[in-house]
């Protein structure tokens, strides 16, 4: 190791511990729920769109993906909230799962699985966890104040919690962090747009989806958002005034480094390489 990969190393180190992601691997394509029914995968780096399952049977509300990856789905303008699978076969229907025991009052629109693969929801301003097997949800913790639900929640796995968005009657949408017990800590005044209803990670970052198209990255740290791109494609992109973004899916099986583990790996290497060095030099 020179000098040059030494500087390399440590400036990867610092831009970690000051919270800029490493992004490695494959890109995990984002799965969008669209207000004719219809859902569609994009590619979060293009923006560039592809047919999911384009049955309009049923239209989401949002849509949460699991570690086994199956779709579920949460209906959205029926009189009783329904949870459903959804196939990535095109144009099959959707499966009843059964009735969210909520009503449409209740606005349940953002669903999302924690780590474990259990799944929950926010609606209005009420967070729940949801039966798998029956989709019967049951409201968690107390309802959270100048919180109402936008349309997504996201899980984090290293800090074990959902973000989430609320969309004021005025103004743009605000990032909120909701821990599993409901506890709910808003973050940062707003994003900076309005009806943001799509949240997923990839890569340690957190996107964000607008109805109208737009693909967002959002400070977690300060709930703040820039814009990256326009969503293009057949549904899930704008262009008629008609078609909307309702939701957004990924699974979180992915875990991302904390900063202090890989700088620890990183300058533990530079360590061992050295005293390996040294003690070479000595024998000689």
């Amino acid at each position: 190791m020179n000098s040059k990969s030494l500087q390399v190393l440590v400036s990867v180190a610092c831009l970690t511990l000051v919270g800029i992601p490493i992004t490695s691997g494959p890109v995990r394509a984002v799965i969008l729920a669209t207000s004719t029914g219809a859902t569609e995968s994009v590619n979060p780096l293009t923006g560039a769109v592809t047919p999911y399952n384009n049955n309009t049977s049923v239209v989401f509300g949002d849509i949460a993906l699991s570690d086994a990856n199956v779709l579920y789905g949460i209906s959205f303008g029926q009189t009783t909230t329904n949870l459903y699978t959804i196939s990535s076969t095109l144009s099959t229907a959707p499966t009843l799962i059964g009735s969210t025991g909520t009503t449409s009052t209740q606005n349940l629109n953002g669903l999302g699985f924690d780590g474990s693969g259990n799944l929950f929801a926010t609606g209005a301003s009420n967070f729940y966890s949801l039966n798998k097997l029956t989709g019967l949800a049951t409201q968690v913790g107390s309802s959270i104040t100048n919180f109402t639900s936008s349309g997504d929640i996201a899980f984090e796995l290293n800090k074990n919690l959902f973000y989430a968005v609320s969309q004021p009657a005025t103004g743009n949408s605000v990032l909120y962090s909701i821990a599993t017990n409901g506890t709910a800590i808003q973050i940062g005044s707003n994003l900076g747009f309005t009806n943001v209803y799509g949240l997923a990670f990839d890569k340690g970052l957190l996107y964000g989806y607008s109805a109208t198209g737009q693909e967002l990255t959002i400070n977690q740290a300060t709930g703040a958002a820039a814009f990256k791109l326009n969503i293009t494609g057949t549904q899930a992109a704008n262009t008629s005034s008609t078609i909307n973004i309702y939701g957004s899916a990924n699974n979180n099986s992915e875990s991302v480094p904390e900063p202090f583990s890989i700088i620890g790996t990183l300058f533990g290497g530079i360590a061992a390489f050295y005293m390996k060095k040294k003690l070479k030099a000595t024998a000689n």
